[in-house]
């Protein structure tokens, strides 16, 4: 990887999914005859087998989630994710499990990491969740994502950043996101950008590419952006990377006025040594909700 990139593409999928198979692979019936995290521990063997179907027979019909997704939505995300990525790993942790009416709340953390070599290129994905599950009987009837941070690297030596992100704000309100480059920088080039989107169900129908454009020799010394071609191809989100001044991203946002669920992702890049990509959710709730600061720690 001596060469400064030009182009690079990435075949991703939105990295919910993840958390709704780790995750959703919850407590009923057979948690209690055993315990949950007996009965977590045999989920999570079947998430890394990549058995879809094992996996959804702990899915009520009925299913739904803080996302959209349905059971059938979920088993067709988890084909693709698990197509794209056969390599992962699931551990869980339940955190609590609290009878409720008609059934039994449970709060679980999980983590999941991986790795995969493309185009002599080596992936490696790491991801922690939080979510709160409502099951009746055996079966997963409804689940809340609460915390999501999903952190991709490529290349020798990729950036390590931390990530100062409030887990949930209220409708209206300022907040102020960074994500910060831990080792130093010197006299090397830093790059990178922001990406902000919605969550929907529509993000999980099918892949999309990512397409990161660094910036050029020319441009990093002068300083200045050259004119590219701007057609993109249909399903690819293009991303053109910038020259940094400080060690990372230290901005200020302001939230919706209304409540909705966002992933915002910082992409930043060293030259010649690698990339790294930190997604993290930002729930944003009316002002009947507690604002909490993030607890997930940083990957």
């Amino acid at each position: 990887m001596r060469r400064l990139w030009t182009r690079l593409w990435i075949k991703i999928l939105p990295v919910l999914p993840v958390a709704v198979v780790v995750m959703g692979s919850g407590v009923g019936d057979r948690a209690i005859a055993a315990t949950p995290q007996e009965v977590m521990a045999q989920l999570d063997a079947a998430s890394t087998r990549k058995d879809v179907k094992a996996v959804m027979q702990f899915y009520s019909a009925d299913f739904s989630n803080s996302d959209g997704l349905n059971a059938t939505s979920l088993a067709k995300s988890l084909t693709q994710l698990w197509q794209q990525y056969p390599n992962l790993t699931y551990r869980t942790e339940v955190k609590s499990a609290t009878p409720v009416a008609s059934g039994v709340q449970v709060e679980t953390m999980t983590y999941v990491t991986g790795q995969q070599e493309r185009n002599g290129q080596q992936w490696t994905i790491e991801s922690t969740l939080r979510t709160r599950q409502k099951l009746q009987g055996d079966r997963i009837v409804r689940q809340d994502i609460l915390a999501e941070q999903t952190v991709l690297k490529l290349g020798e030596k990729p950036p390590t950043v931390k990530v100062n992100l409030p887990e949930s704000v209220q409708v209206g309100q300022k907040f102020n996101f960074e994500a910060i480059v831990q080792e130093p920088v010197g006299d090397d080039f830093l790059m990178g950008t922001i990406v902000s989107e919605t969550v929907q169900p529509t993000l999980f129908a099918s892949q999309k590419t990512m397409q990161i454009e660094f910036p050029s020799i020319a441009e990093l010394l002068s300083d200045r952006e050259l004119s590219r071609p701007a057609s993109t191809p249909p399903n690819v989100q293009r991303l053109k990377l910038q020259r940094l001044r400080a060690g990372g991203f230290f901005k200020q946002g302001q939230a919706a006025k209304i409540p909705e669920t966002r992933w915002i992702s910082a992409v930043l890049a060293r030259h010649d040594a690698g990339v790294t990509i930190t997604t993290q959710r930002l729930r944003v709730v009316n002002k009947s909700e507690v604002n909490r600061t993030a607890s997930l720690p940083n990957l």
